[in-house]
């Protein structure tokens, strides 16, 4: 069930790391090469695409930062998994890192 009060970068890390990757890669090229493209000739469109092309490598870091923090978050999840040893362990186990395990068993 998905919460209200869930920020975009706690689903971007939640996420497959491929998935904030993929996004990083199309943004970037929208950024660099899509807009200068569909401004053509108005002037206004090419301002704005001149502005904004800059910014482009910025995007690509920003959801690779998140692909990465995804990347270690799964890791993390599959570790959880393979410590449970008994009902003891999950006893011993924050409720946060419970909710994990009970998602990630469906």
């Amino acid at each position: 069930m998905h919460r209200q009060n869930e920020s975009v970068g706690e689903l971007l890390f939640k996420l497959p790391w491929w998935i904030s990757a993929t996004i990083g890669v199309l943004v970037f090229i929208s950024l660099r090469w899509g807009f200068p493209i569909l401004a053509g000739n108005d002037k206004n469109l090419q301002l704005f695409s001149n502005g904004v092309a800059p910014l482009a490598p910025l995007a690509l870091i920003f959801f690779g930062i998140f692909a990465a923090g995804s990347f270690w978050f799964d890791k993390r999840r599959h570790r959880l998994v393979d410590e449970q040893t008994g009902l003891e362990s999950l006893r011993n186990i924050p409720w946060k890192d419970f909710e994990f395990l009970v998602a990630d068993s469906y």
